[in-house]
């Protein structure tokens, strides 16, 4: 298990920012970059 644990953390912090404060704190976000390649890809879906 603690392995799975560390493996999960590694890959949140390279795909996500984590929210210290504000109103999701204790979360994480999709960083900027995966957000609008994700949008761009929905947007060009017909």
């Amino acid at each position: 298990p603690g392995y799975m644990q560390q493996f999960l953390k590694e890959i949140l912090n390279d795909l996500c920012m984590y929210n210290k404060r504000g109103p999701n704190q204790g979360t994480h976000e999709l960083k900027p970059e995966y957000k609008k390649s994700s949008e761009d890809a929905a947007g060009a879906a017909p």
